[in-house]
């Protein structure tokens, strides 16, 4: 089995953890008149609260050995991973 490059794992990574952060919709909807056929913006107000959100990320390698990952799966409260591979295998990494 050839190895997985740590970039592949740092990539599904990023991406559970981006998955995980969610987000909102749209904050405006266009609406048109039939007469003028001038489009307009309304903005939803978001409230108080902060407008910036920032956060500090570390990527940590946990597997080696894997071939061509396509997802992988967290379940909450376990210290377990499972990771779908292009061929079909989900392997199953216990930390």
């Amino acid at each position: 089995m050839p190895p997985v490059r740590p970039s592949l794992v740092a990539f599904f990574l990023t991406c559970a953890l981006l998955a995980g952060c969610g987000g909102s919709g749209p904050t405006g909807s266009a609406q048109t008149d039939d007469t003028s056929q001038i489009a307009t913006t309304s903005s939803i107000d978001p409230g108080p609260g902060p407008t910036t959100f920032s956060a500090s990320v570390r990527l940590d390698a946990v597997a080696t050995g894997l071939d061509s990952p396509i997802a992988l799966v967290a379940r909450p409260g376990r210290e377990q991973l499972w990771v779908a591979e292009r061929a079909g295998r989900i392997r199953l990494i216990t930390r």
